[in-house]
């Protein structure tokens, strides 16, 4: 599994990204996205991508989680 992340800067901020396979990079449907410590979480679409608004913060932790793969933690 591999995330790519894209961050837009604002009084919140929107982290975009998308989850893919890393062996095929097909889009992985339904990963969960969650800010570790925080109720924010979101789950990609059908072709793996996300966008989760949250209030504007120097850094956030991520896991990433779906079935069929292994958590990825992200800082």
């Amino acid at each position: 599994m591999f995330f790519t992340p894209f961050i837009s800067l604002g009084q919140t901020q929107s982290l975009k990204g998308r989850v893919i396979d890393s062996r095929n990079n097909v889009g992985i449907a339904s990963a969960g996205i969650q800010i570790i410590n925080t109720k924010f979480s979101i789950q990609t679409d059908s072709l793996g991508f996300f966008i989760l608004n949250v209030p504007q913060q120097t850094a956030y932790r991520l896991t990433i989680s779906h079935v069929s793969y292994v958590n990825q933690y992200i800082n």
